[in-house]
């Protein structure tokens, strides 16, 4: 059985990397009691695979990871099982099961949203009353050229495409910038690298301890008939579990 399993991460533990993540909760499922399926051979472990890794420093109101049990207690009694295992700033929120044909979550992401928070007292692209009219000078762009840094070099990237939205009309109120950017395999955009094109447009250095990042949610492109597409939560492409699953 797949399971697609949906978590929140906030507070200090927005600190821990992706690796200790994977392992945190590895132990976290033994302690829970999950029947877990594992690999064969010499080093069994638990068959799991996480979504879009989460940068170090960012929280995030949905982190999702895939899961392949044995069976499974309803969805709400696994996430219950599971929060009582959880350290504070981590809480799981959704349990779904997933049709047998499922891409793994990570093949499946196509976008991703962000909120990010001004920070008092450090230096931002532009003046308070500034940031809807600038925002929307920046998507106006027919390109947004930026530095994309690669395994062996950089390569200088139109990265517009890859911004499907923003809107920065709260930040004038002292709300959160939010942004909708590409994520799919190959062809994602990292928020930080949206923030720095930003910065760049406006005249103004980046500097990453100016904002505080949230991930908001992680979507899935599901198409239709008219050809058009929709973007979907990944948590949506599964069910959830009313009762004893074997």
């Amino acid at each position: 059985m797949k399971i697609r399993v949906k978590f929140t991460k906030h507070g200090p533990v927005r600190y821990v990397g992706h690796l200790d993540m994977m392992r945190y909760f590895q132990k976290a499922l033994r302690r829970a009691g999950t029947d877990v399926s594992y690999s064969e051979g010499y080093s069994p472990h638990p068959i799991m695979s996480f979504a879009s890794p989460l940068g170090v420093g960012m929280e995030s109101d949905a982190e999702y990871f895939d899961l392949q049990v044995e069976s499974s207690l309803s969805s709400e009694e696994e996430a219950a099982r599971l929060n009582r295992q959880m350290a504070d700033g981590i809480q799981v929120v959704s349990w779904r099961l997933l049709p047998e044909h499922a891409k793994k979550a990570m093949a499946q992401t196509a976008a991703i949203d962000y909120g990010i928070s001004l920070q008092e007292g450090h230096p931002l692209p532009c003046e308070k009353g500034e940031w809807k009219k600038k925002m929307e000078e920046f998507l106006g762009q027919e390109q947004i050229l930026v530095l994309k840094k690669t395994k062996k070099n950089e390569v200088e990237t139109d990265i517009r495409s890859l911004v499907f939205s923003a809107d920065a009309s709260a930040a004038d109120e002292g709300g959160e910038v939010f942004a909708r950017l590409c994520s799919e395999s190959g062809n994602s955009l990292n928020v930080k690298l949206f923030l720095e094109a930003f910065c760049n447009f406006c005249g103004r250095p980046y500097d990453m301890l100016s904002y505080r990042v949230c991930r908001k949610e992680v979507y899935y492109k599901q198409e239709q008939e008219d050809g058009n597409s929709i973007y979907l939560p990944l948590e949506e492409y599964g069910e959830p579990i009313e009762g004893d699953t074997l």
